[in-house]
């Protein structure tokens, strides 16, 4: 008896596992048509079905919520395009400010969704103090473009 209701609770967990990745699979795929992402941009949360969109320079973006979709729209021409094309090379993006990087490229601590940010050649990086983003601004073109190869390389 226990052994007949031990298999039909796996059984039912098993159904369950099996229904709910098939749900995902459909999310995603109805989420996908016409938008270069399946994640917010901002929060870095999948998207859901009707979820809110932008549209930036003919691409469509979709977001997860309204806050995010404000956030990108009140983003300059640069930060938006740099998003973009982010977007469009398989790039991920910490959750504020198109970030292409998680860590800081001077320290390797962690970044935070407040972190200092400084934009160069359409890629904004973030840096975990004012420290690092002072250090990074007052290199020279071949340094700047050396780091941003570094973190552009390992996204």
């Amino acid at each position: 008896m226990f052994k007949s209701i031990s298999l039909i609770v796996i059984a039912t967990l098993f159904s369950f596992g099996c229904d709910s990745a098939q749900k995902q699979d459909q999310t995603a795929s109805a989420v996908s048509p016409g938008m270069v992402n399946d994640a917010c941009p901002i929060s870095s949360r999948p998207l859901k079905t009707g979820c809110p969109t932008s549209t930036w320079d003919g691409v469509t973006l979709g977001f997860c919520c309204n806050g995010c979709k404000k956030r990108f729209d009140s983003m300059d021409v640069a930060q938006k395009n740099a998003e973009v094309e982010n977007l469009k090379a398989g790039r991920t993006t910490v959750a504020t400010n198109g970030m292409v990087n998680n860590v800081c490229p001077m320290t390797s601590r962690k970044l935070a969704t407040s972190s200092p940010t400084s934009t160069w050649d359409g890629v904004t990086l973030g840096f975990c103090c004012n420290g690092c983003k002072k250090r990074f601004d007052s290199m020279d073109v071949a340094q700047k473009n050396a780091e941003i190869a570094k973190v552009t390389s390992a996204s």
